[in-house]
């Protein structure tokens, strides 16, 4: 999965292969691992089977909470 270049300082111990954790309204754990920063805008790409495990649509926008020590962000709402 790849973050948007804002999260940089907020994961700044984060490297290629790390896992982290995905919920929605804190339900359906999923894992994925690190694979790097987008370029352009503010938006996580997710694969399918994370969406698919979390319930999350693909072009939808969700506010989510980011939780660094346990590598966790929580997809709210929808």
């Amino acid at each position: 999965m790849l973050l948007p270049p804002l999260l940089k300082s907020v994961f700044a111990d984060l490297e290629i292969g790390d896992e982290i954790y995905f919920s929605k309204n804190y339900f359906s754990n999923e894992q994925g691992h690190f694979a790097g920063y987008r370029k352009d805008d503010l938006s996580i790409t997710l694969d399918s089977r994370i969406r698919k495990g979390i319930n999350v649509n693909k072009g939808e926008k969700y506010n989510v909470e980011i939780d660094t020590e346990q590598r966790r962000i929580n997809f709210i709402g929808n």
